[in-house]
């Protein structure tokens, strides 16, 4: 048995929360969003709860930390060999807005 241990700095950390979470909202909205264009009724349950999740994250975790944790010029420039990382995780948030937006004015408008 071979065991490999990878070295992830906190932000390949959230950068990876934040795809994993992007993919699930994704998911969540292309399946809702096929079901009512069928005019089937549909609980929204799943999706609702994770966008609660993403709005309504706990104290010090998610979006807002991120941000101020690893979105800041001073951050960059004490790990100039994370900005790469740094670029993905910003486009990651962006994303994640997206989403969030198209998939509320989804519910609301449906």
């Amino acid at each position: 048995m071979q065991v490999e241990v990878l070295d992830i700095s906190p932000v390949e950390n959230a950068l990876l929360e934040m795809e994993q979470k992007n993919k699930e909202l994704n998911s969540l909205y292309m399946r809702y969003s096929t079901l009512a264009k069928a005019a089937q009724v549909v609980s929204t349950n799943p999706l609702s709860m994770a966008l609660n999740g993403v709005v309504d994250t706990p104290a010090g975790g998610g979006v807002a930390s991120f941000r101020t944790s690893y979105l800041t010029p001073d951050y960059v420039t004490s790990h100039p060999e994370r900005s790469d990382s740094v670029n993905k995780l910003r486009a990651a948030v962006d994303s994640q807005v997206r989403v969030k937006c198209r998939t509320t004015e989804s519910i609301v408008h449906d």
